[in-house]
């Protein structure tokens, strides 16, 4: 099983009926393929991690970088990952602004670094040798805290 993390710029305005569609059909298909994962929501950015079996997280992953709503897709990083973080969610999803200000934090410290490696134009990374990959798992376990405590939205 693999974990992904990218961001994503849209190319239209993020209104609530969008957001809406794209959670319905992620949720189908991820289901369908044994993906589980989380959208967060930033303005007019995604970021989202998807884990599951490597193969239908690549598909997932090419079908939305060929998504024509998204102008910007950023750099890919992925680990290999032993368990599931999002067990039970075929796509959870929220707005950076309902968070706590510890996963908030995290949140805009992963868009930092995916700008930075995206304006470096580097290939995929493995995050667990990179800073995102430090990033990656703060947000982790803050979300984890965050959701134990709130019941965020799945």
């Amino acid at each position: 099983m693999i974990r992904v993390f990218y961001t994503s710029d849209l190319a239209c305005s993020a209104d609530r009926e969008l957001i809406e569609k794209i959670l319905r059909v992620s949720r189908k298909n991820n289901e369908r393929d044994n993906i589980t994962g989380f959208l967060i929501l930033h303005e007019n950015k995604i970021m989202q991690l998807l884990e599951g079996p490597e193969d239908t997280v690549t598909a997932c992953v090419k079908r939305i970088a060929g998504d024509p709503r998204h102008s910007t897709t950023g750099r890919i990083m992925k680990s290999v990952a032993t368990q599931r973080a999002f067990k039970g969610w075929s796509m959870g999803c929220a707005n950076i602004h309902d968070m706590s200000p510890a996963v908030s934090d995290c949140v805009r410290d992963l868009y930092q670094v995916a700008e930075r490696v995206d304006e470096a134009q580097s290939q995929e990374i493995h995050w667990e040798s990179q800073s995102a990959g430090r990033l990656i798992k703060s947000f982790l376990t803050q979300f984890s805290e965050f959701n134990r405590k709130t019941g965020a939205a799945a």
